[in-house]
């Protein structure tokens, strides 16, 4: 039996087919942090500005998408200036300030409403809907037992916010709204 010697000239080219194989297959692999990046409130407003309904991929075991795309639906169907947020619990989002940095960012008037975590809040610019209202919109929802998840919690506030929100032209330049929970302080 005789040995033949590897044809040498075609090792270039067998190793630029693999390199370019590889090179194919790992840039269908998306990178391990796309699914779960933080977003920012910039990056929320930004998609508000296209659906009502935004949940973050963080928060996405508190919303199906099935179940967003059904509220955002509604909201779209009702033809009112409603926005829903579905964010976690995290340092990107302040509890003290998301509320009125989203509607500032979106910059179109509106209600709106935030599921941070497990909790909730919600705002509306006064052309649209009066602080009291927000208030006993928000409490409501919050009851003990009033809505034992996010989707039960959203839907819910939606209904109501619908029924109670005036139509506006979605314009940016409004004043944000308060969160239902802070009050203006005494002169």
């Amino acid at each position: 039996m005789r040995n033949r010697p590897f044809p040498t000239f075609l090792l270039p080219a067998l190793l630029a087919g693999l390199l370019l194989i590889m090179s194919a297959a790992l840039a269908l692999v998306p990178p391990a942090h796309a699914a779960t990046a933080a977003s920012t409130v910039d990056d929320v407003a930004q998609a508000l500005r296209k659906n009502p309904v935004y949940v973050d991929p963080a928060a996405a075991g508190q919303l199906s998408r099935s179940q967003a795309d059904a509220l955002a639906k509604k909201i779209k169907d009702a033809d009112k200036p409603v926005f829903v947020a579905v964010l976690p619990q995290s340092p990107a989002f302040p509890a003290q300030s998301v509320l009125r940095t989203l509607r500032t960012d979106t910059g179109i008037t509106g209600v709106y409403a935030v599921r941070l975590g497990d909790g909730f809040n919600a705002g509306a610019d006064p052309q649209v809907m009066s602080e009291q209202a927000v208030r006993n919109l928000t409490a409501a929802v919050k009851a003990p037992g009033a809505a034992p998840d996010a989707s039960a919690q959203l839907n819910a506030f939606t209904d109501r916010a619908l029924e109670q929100a005036r139509a506006m032209p979605r314009s940016p330049g409004a004043e944000a709204p308060r969160p239902a929970t802070a009050r203006p302080p005494p002169d």
